[in-house]
């Protein structure tokens, strides 16, 4: 018998704005969505005409005393409304990316420990995460099970400050559960005072949400408290995302606007009562917030940084794969010559792998930039077998260390755009039997290195040069 579906102007959005690209396992998600009516407070004159008539951008409030900002920079503070949406607020440039970083780490070390989260409630034990994240970036990164990693993952929030029970409707009275820390009540003060709400009620509870690339979080309305008139303080940090402010109801068309990492988003007023929610998770993040959590690896354990990395960036990485890839294949038609073509791996992978294979293949305990691992035992380098079979043309793998080489750029004053073609070379002479164990070797493979980068832009598109 046929039916109808009715779906609500809320759901249709998110439905619309829920596309996780092409590692979706979802195969009905992998079209391109149209985001041009996506309001972007970064980027206002890029916005469609209709969205820049309704944005209004001011500056935060001036002649506040300095002295009481320790966490924001009001100095290019500013605030962005929408000409509909009452009582919504964005607060952007506020937030120096150093700090934005060491928030987003001290989430996930410390926040994560919270005893009322989506873990502990299903559960029934407070104590289930309290040492989870140490297990999890302690694991073997390399075993199968990687249980406790998998178990972090499935951290979704976790609160802070006075608890609700969903379940109940109503708060819990727990003695054991701590007060919202100085910090979080700071941060407050700061965004009032730069958004003209210096009168409002200060924090008592508060919720971190983990939302890693191609999650969502679905339409709500935050209705639990008694007041409904003291605006809600949302920080993004890390990954950018499309947020939905809808209206009273869920039949009432949401407005969509990108968040990037450091925006401070207040609902008050009316925005106050209306739903809202998070359908769009990407994996853009800032080149500066990558950097920057590098440098934490100077303060706490490269391991942990690592995995923080590993979680936060999930797979995101520094440079374009496309344009690495396109540099080694034009280095293989270099090589190939007018002859059979052959092939080439190149794997990226951070600094405990790759001592890992350093120490196993080489009995060298410490990581390294560049290890290659050639298919064929070549005598007389240079000089590629015979081999007819395509299959079997395969020169060998190569596995380059990111962190390793950008610790590299960043005390010799160049770039990773600069370094990898450099490390693409010296592994592919490895590949082809040269070596520099003697200063002789060393000189015959430098000519080789330096031949390959002299010839290999010649077949690389222009758009990669």
């Amino acid at each position: 018998m046929p039916y109808l579906i009715i779906m609500n102007k809320f759901k249709a959005a998110e439905k619309y704005y829920r596309h996780r690209g092409k590692s979706s396992k979802d195969k009905r998600n992998e079209q391109v969505q149209d985001f041009s009516d996506v309001f972007d407070v970064h980027d206002l004159i890029n916005n469609t005409i209709a969205n820049q008539r309704r944005l209004r951008c001011t500056d935060a409030v001036k002649n506040l005393d300095r002295s009481m900002f320790v966490i924001l920079e009001p100095k290019d503070a500013q605030v962005i409304e929408i000409d509909g949406v009452d009582g919504l607020k964005v607060l952007r440039n506020a937030m120096p990316i150093a700090t934005q970083v060491e928030w987003a780490f001290r989430a996930v070390r410390e926040y994560s420990k919270l005893r009322y989260n989506n873990m502990t409630n299903l559960a029934n034990d407070p104590a289930v995460t309290k040492t989870l994240w140490e297990q999890a970036w302690k694991e073997d990164k390399f075993s199968n099970s990687r249980t406790a990693w998998k178990a972090f993952h499935s951290l979704r929030w976790a609160n802070i400050g006075a608890h609700y029970d969903w379940t109940a409707r109503e708060y819990v009275d727990d003695p054991e559960i701590p007060q919202v820390p100085e910090e979080l009540l700071q941060l407050t003060r700061e965004v009032f005072a730069l958004t003209g709400m210096a009168e409002c009620k200060m924090v008592e509870s508060g919720i971190i949400n983990f939302y890693p690339s191609g999650t969502y979080m679905g339409g709500h309305l935050d209705n639990a408290e008694e007041d409904m008139v003291n605006p809600i303080v949302s920080l993004s940090l890390g990954t950018q995302c499309i947020y939905l402010q809808g209206g009273l109801t869920r039949d009432i068309t949401p407005t969509p606007l990108w968040l990037r990492s450091g925006d401070i988003v207040l609902m008050g007023g009316n925005a106050r009562r209306c739903f809202h929610g998070v359908p769009l998770v990407t994996s853009t993040i800032p080149d500066s917030f990558i950097k920057h959590t590098q440098e934490l690896k100077m303060r706490f354990d490269q391991d942990e940084v690592e995995a923080f990395q590993e979680r936060q960036f999930r797979g995101k990485l520094p440079l374009s794969t496309v344009k690495l890839n396109a540099q080694l294949e034009a280095m293989l038609v270099c090589i190939n010559g007018n002859g059979l073509p052959w092939d080439a791996g190149l794997l990226l992978t951070t600094n405990k792998h790759i001592q890992y294979l350093n120490r196993t293949c080489r009995k060298k305990d410490k990581p390294t930039d560049i290890l290659s691992f050639p298919n064929y035992k070549i005598t007389l380098p240079g000089v590629l077998p015979d081999v007819q079979n395509e299959e079997e043309r395969y020169l060998g793998d190569m596995f380059i260390s990111i962190p390793y080489v950008q610790s590299f750029c960043k005390h010799n004053d160049t770039t990773l755009d600069e370094r990898m073609p450099i490390l693409l070379a010296h592994g592919l002479c490895h590949l082809l039997g040269y070596d520099h164990e003697v200063d002789k070797e060393y000189q015959v493979m430098q000519e080789k290195e330096n031949e390959l980068l002299a010839m290999y832009r010649t077949h690389l598109a222009v758009e990669y040069q």
